[in-house]
């Protein structure tokens, strides 16, 4: 159902214990399945840890992810994390939740994507929201662009 508007309303009660999400639509499609996964993105979190301590990152927080030397790293706009996954295990995991594959060894979340630039050898440069700058692999850059513009 391209075209289709969507309204957004947004009732305050001081009473209420706890907030609640409730969405009315003719059928369940990619748009929809999209802003369910976003509204559950807000809620997870990926173990991670800096030096000795262990924490938990709030997903939306994360840039990227990378590996690099057998080890995987979550980047967030001030820090960066050791996590204990593999890339295709956080693919897999948050692949709804806009993260999608750029290069063998990076997973982006493309909610934190300010602008794409073509690049050499076909290839794509992302700005993210911190200003910070990755590339694209060719392999990947048709994806990326279909999924920037849906």
């Amino acid at each position: 159902m391209k075209g289709v508007v969507v309204h957004i309303s947004v009732e305050t009660d001081p009473v209420l214990l706890d907030t609640e999400v409730l969405i009315r639509c003719v059928e369940i499609d990619e748009k929809i399945e999209s802003i369910i996964s976003s509204l559950a993105l807000h809620e997870r979190k990926v173990v991670g840890k800096h030096g000795d301590e262990t924490l938990y990152i709030p997903i939306s927080e994360v840039l990227y992810f990378e590996h690099v030397e057998r080890r995987t790293f979550a980047y967030t706009l001030s820090e960066v994390f050791e996590v204990p996954y593999k890339l295709y295990e956080l693919e897999e995991q948050y692949s709804k939740c806009g993260f999608e594959r750029i290069a063998k060894n990076c997973i982006l979340n493309l909610c934190r994507v300010n602008s794409l630039s073509p690049y050499v050898g076909g290839r794509l440069l992302a700005t993210l929201s911190n200003g910070e700058k990755v590339l694209v692999s060719r392999n990947y850059s048709t994806n990326i662009k279909a999924r920037l513009s849906a």
